[in-house]
């Protein structure tokens, strides 16, 4: 079996860094062809020309990997492809967290088809993504991560039949160790991970280490991956430095894989409070890594939750710096995570998810026509 994989590479980006595990997994049982979508604005032809030399093609999609200002290059590929195309999806929102929704739009008649019209110029990116969205992403299999992201997709026009649930893997580190039960010796060591944008809750994560009673010291793992997210960033430590944190809240910066296993291994808990997101590989490294994590309430963490394998707590600064104690202090709540956490790696890991992905795979070569190579 001979598949194109697209999907950015790049160092600082969630999805190519999950593409290229999934690859390097995928490559014990199959050829695999990588391709960055830079290269449909470039050259979309000799893309379209590599792709259709392999059995079938496996896009991971985000609107911005397939733009060219106005343009939707997914689509002019889609088109031209005449392999069979799965499409995974990694953010999937009823509404995008970062525009104004267009369904918020009022008015009647030309008035409000004018003010759409307006909208969707305005709004490339989204747009791309409800037409897709509408045509089932051109795809014989659409994959997301999580059930609450299927019932979003149907919703917006995929066919029901395509989208299947496959698991964000699990990045297993190999002979992770929970971490040790803590002890007043020595501060709770908390931290949260990945890159630095306004989707985590800091106002939040502040008012709730200011709520804690023990001792503790912070360590952000990771930094800003995008230039408009540096104010964030230089508001975080003003912040650490107006409360006199300089000894007790870190942010590492980006770092290269092993160093952030390793920091990520010195660590007790891990904060998830998300204001927005679809997906997280953050939370992904941490089950990974065999760190409790408390999460505050989102469809994510939610779903999450009902397998046990988080520690759900309302946004409240009290009820978290609680929650925070009682993970750290109360063996009966932290055994129990701990062992769900174990077996959803075992269910979830590369491995186990390359081998859905290869039979999935086969399935729409026979049901194609075109045999099991």
């Amino acid at each position: 079996m001979n598949i194109a994989w697209i999907y950015p590479h790049q160092e600082k980006c969630g999805i190519a860094v999950y593409s290229r595990s999934y690859v390097d997994a995928l490559k014990k049982a199959a050829a695999v062809e990588t391709i960055d979508p830079t290269g449909c604005g470039r050259d979309l032809d000799a893309v379209v020309a590599k792709v259709n030399k392999c059995d079938l093609v496996h896009i991971q999609y985000e609107p911005s990997f397939y733009s060219q200002g106005p343009k939707d290059l997914f689509a002019r590929l889609c088109r031209k492809v005449t392999v069979p195309v799965i499409v995974s999806l990694h953010e999937v929102y009823r509404s995008f967290p970062d525009a104004y929704p267009r369904e918020a739009i009022t008015g009647t008649g030309p008035i409000a088809i004018l003010r759409r019209r307006q909208y969707d110029r305005q709004h490339p990116l989204q747009t791309a993504y409800r037409h897709n969205a509408a045509r089932s992403f051109f795809a014989h299999a659409v994959l997301v991560h999580q059930e609450f992201q299927r019932a979003i997709v149907i919703e917006q026009g995929c066919n029901a039949d395509a989208v299947s649930v496959i698991p964000q893997p699990i990045p297993m580190v190999p002979g992770a160790l929970p971490p040790p039960p803590w002890n007043k010796k020595r501060p709770l060591h908390i931290a949260a991970l990945g890159f630095i944008n306004p989707h985590f809750d800091f106002d939040l994560l502040f008012t709730a280490l200011e709520r804690l009673t023990m001792a503790w010291r912070f360590t952000w793992i990771g930094g800003i991956r995008r230039d408009e997210d540096l104010p964030l960033l230089e508001s975080i430590h003003t912040r650490i430095r107006e409360k006199r944190w300089t000894d007790r809240f870190a942010v590492t910066g980006w770092l290269p894989d092993l160093k952030f296993r390793a920091r990520l291994s010195q660590t007790d808990l891990i904060c998830a409070f998300f204001s927005a997101r679809s997906s997280s590989s953050s939370l992904a490294a941490a089950f990974g890594s065999l760190r409790p994590v408390i999460a505050t309430p989102i469809p994510l963490t939610e779903e999450l939750a009902a397998s046990k394998v988080l520690h759900l707590t309302p946004a409240n600064p009290d009820r978290l710096a609680k929650g925070i104690a009682d993970l750290a202090t109360r063996p009966d709540l932290r055994a129990p995570l701990i062992a769900k956490v174990k077996a959803y790696c075992r269910d979830n890991n590369f491995s186990t998810l390359s081998n859905r992905l290869l039979d999935l795979y086969r399935g729409i070569l026979r049901a194609s026509g075109k045999g099991t190579p």
